[in-house]
């Protein structure tokens, strides 16, 4: 049996259905074996429930319990609502906290930037070394070679024993 069938078969018991949906569903209802069984076990837990509800009762009247009520929340602090204009300032407040240093790092950049060396493009046949070598062998067999290059602060020195 589909949900839609026992949907149905439920309104048909609490007397939801037009009368010529009512009239379908009884006739499905006597000869269709589950769909009266389901019927059965739906009028018995109605019947069970119907006999076995308790009614909630109040300790005192109603009109006092919610004269309580209404005391109780006429007396509670509540803040009254913020104005339009307070709203505004605090949406302003909660942006500035983000754009303050978003606008602190845009205005730095340029300046740390500015002092930085520019990049020169050099084409393939362009470099310029001074660079010295020097060979000096004070024992046969071993040679000293020293390089050194100014533009790029460096100093090699390359000692062959053989």
């Amino acid at each position: 049996m589909n949900t839609e069938l026992a949907l149905q078969i439920q309104a048909w018991i609490d007397g939801e259905l037009p009368p010529d949906e009512r009239q379908r569903i009884a006739q499905r209802i006597a000869s269709d074996p589950e769909a009266n069984a389901l019927r059965l076990r739906l009028e018995q837990t109605r019947q069970l429930l119907a006999g076995n509800e308790s009614t909630p009762a109040l300790p005192v009247t109603p009109d006092y319990f919610w004269s309580q009520i209404e005391r109780r929340l006429a007396s509670a602090d509540v803040p009254p609502p913020a104005p339009i204009g307070a709203l505004a300032a605090g949406w302003w407040r909660a942006w500035w906290k983000v754009l303050a240093p978003a606008a602190i790092l845009v205005a730095l950049v340029p300046l740390l930037l500015r002092n930085q060396p520019a990049l020169e493009p050099r084409s393939a046949h362009a470099f310029e070394y001074s660079a010295q070598f020097e060979v000096a062998s004070e024992h046969p067999g071993s040679s000293v070679i020293t390089y050194q290059s100014d533009t790029d602060g460096l100093t090699v020195v390359w000692v062959d024993t053989q």
